[in-house]
């Protein structure tokens, strides 16, 4: 899908340029409201809209988070002209490519593009482009639905654990992206925006595939920068919150890696050293938290 994106990108001949998923459909008239406005506001690189999800026969509203999100930046107002400082949670919105309506000049300019995997291609497309826009005109208007089965389907779907994988090397190279702008305001929203991330996949993954990929989210969380969730930043994100993650202790290890087999094997020794690996990070953050906290009640 990215690839396509990409070769799409250099075929671009309109004003305005919107992208659509093979599972979602789009309001035109909505479209056409948002580029009227947009014409009215030569500052603004991109719109960035609401959407609703259709499953089991029901329109469902916006993710909760999203929701919240999006409500707070817009101040009860139907649509908000913002710049992104002052307004960094709009990063932590979930990476849809559909939410979002770009002057095709402002593509041009920032050399959109998207990450070629299989999963998550969107996530460096949402971060650069956010990260590159002068002003942005948030709405409260639905631009997009979602047609969703079942929660998750499309992770689920794909077995092949290397195809899950490449998750990491879309976030890897946001996170070379996010680091190169030299923003530490922002760098810590990413990784509120990983740790949501990697919960959910997480979560919506096979039991078979949990382990590989908390072993990948190990090594990925370990790159943190070591300023990242200090009180002083002006956010709420706590480190040792990268390493409590659920789904990762009974459903991982297999029944005779609890004791009932005497010679466990090598792959549920493997198991049980992440797992010590996780939760001795989650101590130490855990301790350090405590001591800033200490320090600043001191200070009080």
């Amino acid at each position: 899908m990215g690839a396509r994106r990409n070769a799409g990108i250099s075929e671009i001949r309109g004003v305005y340029t919107v992208f659509l998923d093979d599972d979602s459909f789009m309001n035109c008239g909505i479209v056409e409201n948002l580029m009227a406005q947009m014409e009215e506001l030569p500052d603004v690189d991109m719109a960035l809209s609401s959407y609703r999800i259709f499953q089991y026969g029901k329109s469902k509203p916006d993710l909760d988070t999203d929701h919240l999100i999006m409500k707070q930046s817009l101040q009860d107002l139907p649509s908000r002209v913002v710049a992104l400082d002052g307004n960094e949670d709009l990063l932590r919105l979930t990476d849809f490519s559909w939410t979002k309506l770009y002057r095709s000049t402002f593509i041009r300019r920032i050399k959109l593009r998207f990450s070629e995997t299989a999963m998550k291609n969107d996530v460096y497309a949402h971060w650069q482009s956010l990260l590159g826009a002068s002003r942005i005109l948030l709405s409260n208007l639905v631009q997009c639905t979602k047609i969703a089965s079942s929660p998750g389907e499309r992770i689920r779907n794909i077995s092949d654990h290397q195809l899950q994988l490449q998750a990491f090397a879309a976030l890897r190279e946001t996170c070379e992206l996010v680091h190169a702008s030299g923003r530490p305001g922002v760098e810590a929203v990413f990784w509120q925006f990983y740790r949501d991330l990697a919960r959910w996949m997480l979560q919506v993954a096979p039991p078979a595939s949990r382990p590989l990929l908390m072993c990948h989210h190990i090594s990925f969380a370990g790159a943190m920068p070591p300023e990242i969730g200090c009180f002083d930043n002006g956010f709420s994100f706590r480190r040792w919150e990268i390493w409590e993650m659920k789904y990762i202790a009974d459903d991982m290890l297999p029944a005779d890696a609890t004791g009932s087999s005497p010679h466990p094997s090598l792959e549920h020794w493997k198991l049980c050293l992440l797992e010590i690996s996780r939760l001795k990070n989650l101590a130490v953050e855990l301790r350090t938290d405590n001591d800033c906290l200490h320090t600043e009640l001191d200070r009080g």
